[in-house]
């Protein structure tokens, strides 16, 4: 599955919609929600994920979070 579809799958599992494509908007997380994805992400992907060489801009949208942890998959799977 595609990690798009995975993070769309938690967020509609926690009644999230990040209507405009921001996972801190409105109708996003919070700090807590965005550490409950990370494990989640973690558990599903089979990936330790450091965000901390990111700038937190670059993970503030769906789109640009999902290429962060296309990334970190990538490295990780030697890529």
């Amino acid at each position: 599955m595609e990690i798009k579809q995975i993070v769309l799958e938690f967020l509609k599992d926690c009644n999230k919609e990040c209507k405009d494509g921001n996972l801190f908007g409105n109708d996003g997380i919070d700090s807590i929600g965005f550490l409950e994805l990370l494990g989640f992400l973690e558990d599903r992907l089979g990936v330790d994920l450091d965000l901390s060489e990111y700038d937190p801009q670059e993970f503030s949208t769906i789109d640009g979070f999902c290429g962060i942890i296309e990334q970190i998959k990538g490295k990780s799977n030697g890529d």
